[in-house]
Formats: structure tokens, C-alpha cells, sequence
């Protein structure tokens, strides 16, 4: 059994549409404080020339002087080879995937970075030999895979969280993504970066002091745009604002020794559903098809985690397997897959990871199905494979049913209170259903996206009002919201309702007006 401080790996993929897709991979990267060890310069060297011992493998990449920083600073501190947030603020290295070996021998050093960087796709290499504190030889060799430009960085550390953290990226033409930011209270923030190979500054949001977490997931575009499904981590950078906080995240309890997979399965499944109660979120359901798919993907993926297990993504793998069973029916899948040594490893790279966290925290969440399983790294050590499948199933309820459920709810509440009903305006429905459209194209809940507040849009469209009072909402199931207080005022005399069903989320758009006056 290996440490606890094993570099570990984990890749994370939305799949919301046939098209739509994210990706990450994430090596070696651990919780920690972002506090820079000392480097004795004595310890470990590095110097211009490529050092005999390192492969053909590295030596056909690029030299990255960071990385260099990163290997000396791995010798210096006498630990494993796991690059976590204390190498990455030393040495400053952003990138998503890095992986790295560290040995006391020239000819195991070869071996071990032969065997990791071609398990690998890296870009860049850094390299630096010389002793340990304890005074053992050391070599070590940090790859890195660089798929983005960055030109600007928030600071490791910022005295005052109030102070603007900002990020400038450049993107390949042919790329695009999304930068999540996860910060102290365990919640992440998503913003949108366009390609086009133009520089971009984004503001980083920051509600509170402490640790935060910034993470850009990268996907190739077609010709029309869309992603085409392989995206990854493009760059991957801790940092501290103000007073130091960690986000909740439940641990693994007890040790994986004496369990079978089954049993760290199950292990895996709570450590899910408490973090989700941590941020007062509805538990997940546990479905048997995304179970038993998730045992079987678990089991198929090779040394490089992958959504594409076996030759089939999940959604595919599926319907393949389950058909037309109601049970396997989900508008929206998510497959999280991680590894380490052991399962709490495998467990703090999902949670360390914001856009993994942003799935495993996700509203629009319903059921889960989740496996581990053992097996071997490229080096032949033990190591823990977890799958997650999270997905949402097909709501119960039809929009038009909805829509006059929420009429007829409203005037039987108005006649026990011994109100007129109310009686449907077509001008403040068709206002409330473009509105209920709109704000799902834009996937945001807002009552001006049809140029200007929608009261004041319905009663240029109907002059016979005198007062239109919106709702607007985004919820699971829209008479969960209940008649609200403008739909019984007495003086209320029309209803309009739009809804909108999202067809990959799964969720409701909701606009109701509450209309006073009309003929």
C-alpha cells in the first residue's frame, strides 16, 4: 500500500447533450495550506544542459524553468513526488496536469519518469538533481502538459480578499471553456472563456477570506463551435485571500485494509451524500443501472483515465445496456472518475477539484451510481479507481399541465377566501411565456431579458392594465412555488403563466403575471 501522498489523478465529464462535454485531469495535486517551504539551494541543482539520466521521452519535450523549481523544491522538502499547492505557489506552476518522479538512483529515476510521462500526454519537463536533507541522492523530473497562455495570475497570497484577483488567459482559436473558482464556504463559481487566441482579463469572484481554488477545463471546438468531447485541465492554481479557510469536505474515516470493493463503494456513496448535506443540499438517490455501470466502467478504464471506456462514452454505454428501461432514463449524466493509493486520495482529487466539486454539489443532481475498484498504476502500485455517475432523471410533470394545475390551484385558494377567480389573459401569457423561453436559452433568472422589466413589457402590450406583478423562478416543480401573494390581492383580476423545461437540465423556467384591471 502506498502514502497517503501519492500523486493522484482524476478526470471529470458533463455530458449534457450528444455534443456537449467536459473533461479534466488533474495529477498530483493535495489539500494543503499555501504556505512556501524553505529551498536550500544546497539540496538539489539544476543546470542548463538536459541531465544524462532523463529519458528520451522527456528530453523530446520542452524545458520549462518553473518545473525545474517545481523537482528542486520536491528534493528539497525530502517527501514524495506529489506536486501539491506548496510546489505550485513556490515554483508558480498553473498547469492542469503534472506528474512527477522522484527516486535516489539515476537508473530507477529513468525508469519511473519513462513510465509516467508516457502514460501521459506533457508538453514540458524540468528536472533537477542533487541530496535530500537527510543527505540521500536525489532526482527528480516534474512534466507538465500546457495547453493555454497565462499572463496573469492572482497572488499566492492577498492580505486583503476585497482586492481584485484577476486571471489573464490566452486560448487557442480551436478552444474553449470554463474556469470554475471554489471558494472557503465550499461553493463554485462558473465563467464562461471564449477561444479565439485573443487575450481575456476575468474578474475572480471572492465572497469570503480563505483558500480558493482556480481551475480552467478546455475542450477542442468543431467548425460550428461546439465542443467535441475531450476536454481537460488546462490550468490548475490555489490561492489565499485574507484569513485561511479550508471548504467542508467530509474524510474518509477508516482505512481501505480489510474492505473489498463493494464496501468502498458503498464508503464512496456517503462520503457523497454528507458532503452534499454539509451545503444543505438534497441527498442523491442510489440508482441501480448508473451503479451497475459505473462497476463496469471503473473496472474498464486503462492507465489513463478517460470518458471514452471500452470505446463508448457513458450516455452510449447506457442506453446500450439498459434500453428503454425507465429506471436508466436521464436527461443530464455526469461521470466523475478519480484514482489514488488509497480512497480517501482518490476522494480529496474529486473534492479539491472545483469543477468536479461543482458536479458533486450540483442542484440539478437527482441520482447517483458510484463503484471502486483496485488495481495497478503505471508503475505497478496499488491503486483505487472511483467512478461517479450523477444524473437527473426526466421530471413527472408536462409544462401544459403544469400551467393549468397552477390556474386551477389559484382560484380554488381565491374562492376559499371568497375571492373572484381569476380568468387567463393571452397578452399576459404570451409575455410570461417568451420571458419563461428566454431565460432558459440564457439558462439565468432574470425579468428584464426581453429588453426591459416584464411588468412594464405586459403593460405595453396590454393597455387595459393597470399593474402587472411578476415571479420569476428556475425550480424542479413549479406549484412547489404556490399561488404567491400577487395572485391574491383582491384587486388582481388576470393570470398569465409561461414555463419553460429545460431539456438537458431537467428544471422549470417560471414567469407568472399577476395582471390588475383588463376587459
Amino acid at each position: 500500500m502506498l502514502p497517503a501522498t501519492t500523486p493522484r489523478r482524476s478526470t471529470h465529464g458533463l455530458l449534457r447533450t450528444a455534443h456537449h462535454g467536459a473533461l479534466a485531469v488533474l495529477l498530483g495535486v493535495a489539500a494543503s495550506c499555501i504556505t512556501p517551504p524553505t529551498v536550500d539551494a544546497t539540496t538539489a541543482t539544476t543546470s542548463d544542459a538536459a541531465p544524462a539520466w532523463l529519458p528520451a521521452v522527456a528530453r523530446d519535450l520542452a524545458r520549462d524553468r518553473a518545473l525545474d523549481e517545481a523537482a528542486a523544491v520536491l528534493c528539497a522538502r525530502g517527501g514524495d513526488a506529489v506536486v501539491d499547492d506548496d510546489v505550485r505557489a513556490t515554483a508558480r506552476v498553473w498547469d492542469g496536469q503534472v506528474t512527477a518522479a522522484l527516486s535516489t538512483s539515476a537508473d530507477e529515476a529513468r525508469a519511473r519518469v519513462a513510465a509516467l510521462f508516457a502514460d501521459v500526454g506533457l508538453s514540458h519537463w524540468g528536472a533537477a538533481e542533487g541530496a535530500r536533507p537527510g543527505g540521500q541522492p536525489c532526482f527528480a523530473a516534474v512534466g507538465a502538459r500546457r495547453v493555454v497562455v497565462v499572463d496573469e495570475l492572482p497572488p499566492a497570497f492577498v492580505p486583503d480578499r476585497r482586492a481584485p484577483a484577476r486571471l489573464t488567459l490566452t486560448l487557442s482559436p480551436r478552444k474553449a471553456g470554463h474556469v470554475f473558482v471554489l471558494g472557503p464556504d465550499g461553493l463554485v463559481d462558473r465563467l464562461p472563456v471564449e477561444g479565439g487566441g485573443r487575450a481575456q482579463t476575468l474578474t475572480l469572484p471572492s465572497r469570503r477570506e480563505g483558500r480558493h481554488v482556480l481551475e480552467l477545463i478546455a475542450d477542442d471546438i468543431d467548425d460550428d463551435g461546439a465542443p467535441r468531447g475531450a476536454p481537460e485541465v488546462a490550468l490548475l492554481w490555489p490561492y489565499v485571500r485574507g484569513h485561511l479557510a479550508l471548504p467542508p469536505s467530509p474524510a474518509v474515516l477508516f482505512p481501505d485494509d480489510g474492505h473489498d470493493d463493494v464496501a468502498l463503494s458503498h464508503r464512496a456513496e456517503a462520503l457523497v451524500q454528507r458532503l452534499r448535506n454539509e451545503q444543505l443540499l438534497e441527498p442523491l438517490k442510489v440508482s441501480p443501472p448508473l451503479s451497475s455501470l459505473a462497476a463496469e466502467r471503473a473496472a474498464g478504464v486503462g492507465k489513463a483515465l478517460g470518458h471514452i471506456v471500452l470505446g463508448v462514452d457513458p450516455q452510449k454505454a447506457l442506453s446500450a445496456r439498459f434500453g428503454d428501461d425507465p429506471r436508466a432514463q436521464f436527461v443530464r449524466l455526469a461521470e466523475l472518475q478519480a484514482r489514488g493509493s488509497t480512497l480517501d486520495d482518490a476522494w480529496q482529487a474529486l473534492v479539491d477539484s472545483p469543477a468536479h466539486r461543482w458536479e458533486l454539489v450540483a442542484l440539478g443532481v437527482t441520482h447517483m451510481g458510484i463503484a471502486v475498484v483496485r488495481g495497478q498504476d503505471a508503475l505497478g502500485r496499488e491503486q483505487k479507481t472511483l467512478v461517479a455517475l450523477l444524473g437527473r432523471r426526466p421530471p413527472v410533470r408536462e409544462p401544459a399541465a403544469v400551467q393549468r394545475r397552477l390556474l386551477d390551484d389559484t382560484n380554488a385558494t381565491r374562492t376559499k377566501r371568497g375571492l373572484e377567480p381569476l380568468v387567463v389573459s393571452d397578452t399576459l401569457e404570451d409575455a410570461a411565456v417568451r420571458l419563461a423561453r428566454r431565460m432558459m436559452e440564457t439558462g439565468r433568472v432574470d425579468d428584464t431579458l426581453l429588453g426591459g422589466p416584464i411588468g412594464a413589457v405586459a403593460l405595453e402590450a396590454d393597455a387595459s392594465m393597470t399593474r402587472v406583478q411578476p415571479l420569476v423562478a428556475r425550480i424542479d416543480d413549479p406549484l412547489l412555488l404556490g399561488p404567491f401573494p400577487a395572485l391574491l390581492d383582491m384587486d388582481t383580476t388576470a393570470l398569465g403563466a409561461g414555463l419553460a423545461l429545460h431539456p438537458t437540465e431537467g428544471v422549470f423556467y417560471v414567469c407568472v403575471l399577476a395582471g390588475t384591471g383588463g376587459g
